[in-house]
């Protein structure tokens, strides 16, 4: 990935860079911290007897799982993401307009034209996504019926100038972590919720061996949406 010229937006970019390195490890190092310490207080709590033994992480496992994880989302990202805001690849011949504004504006910078999606919405939002030889510009329906054709142009020119510095892609790696945190919220509120009911409805149910076991209920929780609004 090639870096801008600009000397202030390519310092934030490798400071951007450094942290979706650095935070991955810090953020699975805390909730092991976490789970060492309150986790298992909870669980001696929940079943009444200490429990021996503690969680961990090998380091050089996670520096794999990391790194797998951000090359994966440089490479697959950009679909990864339309897909999450069910953006639909559109057409010139379904949007003639705005394929030849994209065109014209991406030759005024430079730029191979990029790919692009647009989502049913009520909200007026555009992004550009790029990885992996792979740009897209994304905008919603509402934004098209909304922006008269300078205010169009205005949108897309940002966008575009998203792709030329390369931060777009960015950007794009950068939807790992809160991926991650999902994730691992879900993990957590499964671990918390078993405990809290060992020691809820199930805590009078006892076994010969003297635990308790209890099931989880069924839990629908939806995906992680992206959204970026658009200043007017």
């Amino acid at each position: 990935m090639s870096l801008p010229d600009d000397h202030d937006l390519r310092l934030r970019m490798l400071v951007a860079l450094g942290l979706l390195v650095v935070l991955p490890f810090a953020f699975v190092y805390t909730f092991v911290v976490l789970a060492n310490t309150l986790g298992i207080a909870l669980l001696e709590w929940a079943n009444e007897r200490p429990y021996h033994g503690e969680f961990y992480v090998d380091p050089v496992l996670l520096t794999v799982v990391v790194g797998g994880g951000l090359v994966v989302q440089y490479w697959f990202g950009p679909s990864a993401v339309v897909s999450s805001v069910d953006g639909r690849p559109v057409d010139a011949n379904a949007y003639p307009d705005l394929h030849a504004t994209v065109t014209r504006l991406a030759a005024q910078v430079d730029v191979a034209k990029p790919e692009i999606a647009v989502v049913e919405s009520q909200a007026p939002n555009a992004f550009a996504v790029a990885g992996g030889g792979d740009e897209h510009i994304v905008v919603t329906s509402a934004l098209l019926e909304e922006l008269d054709e300078a205010e169009l142009e205005a949108v897309l020119a940002h966008e575009l100038a998203h792709l030329s510095n390369q931060d777009a892609k960015l950007m794009t790696v950068a939807w790992l972590l809160p991926t991650i945190t999902y994730y691992l919220a879900i993990a957590a509120f499964y671990v918390l919720y078993d405990g809290t009911t060992v020691t809820g409805s199930f805590r009078s149910i006892a076994c010969s061996s003297s635990s308790a076991i209890a099931l989880p209920r069924d839990t629908w929780i939806s995906p992680p949406r992206l959204t970026v609004a658009v200043k007017r």
